[in-house]
């Protein structure tokens, strides 16, 4: 296949993802495993396998396998570099996002548009932690394959 017809066939396909909102990944993306279907504001998403990107400007987007995506303002705040988490709230039906903490210590807190209420009346909530990692980028230069991530 000739150089121009490869790089025609990958601007076609970018074009494609593009228009369908499929975002590609990137480098500084994070990947989680979510094992709950789960809240974020207001909508239900499944469980399923899910790249994060932290915009910059506080933006969020969880995109469910790289296709479905939401986007969420949080307030942004530093800390300490450590083991990057999702926490979700549990109020006894469903687990609702409430903090994106990112290996560089950046942590991101989803407001909640309405308190939780608690079946149990006694005010207590649980939290749940999800590992979230960094997602690797392999470019496969020079071996003539597009590009591969995980």
């Amino acid at each position: 296949m000739t150089t121009l017809i490869r790089t025609s066939i990958i601007t076609l396909i970018t074009a494609t993802l593009s228009f369908a909102g499929i975002i590609p990944p990137r480098e500084g993306d994070l990947t989680a495993n979510i094992p709950f279907q789960f809240v974020l504001q207001g909508k239900t998403l499944p469980a399923g396998y899910y790249i994060i990107r932290a915009e910059k400007d506080g933006q969020v987007q969880i995109c469910e396998d790289g296709v479905y995506c939401e986007s969420v303002k949080t307030y942004t705040k530093s800390g300490e570099n450590g083991a990057g988490r999702i926490e979700f709230r549990h109020d006894g039906t469903a687990f609702h996002l409430s903090l994106l903490a990112d290996p560089t210590g950046t942590r991101h807190q989803v407001p909640i548009d309405e308190p939780l209420i608690l079946p149990s009346g006694d005010g207590d909530e649980s939290v749940t932690s999800v590992e979230v990692r960094p997602l690797y980028m392999h470019s496969h230069t020079g071996m003539g394959l597009a590009p591969a991530w995980h």
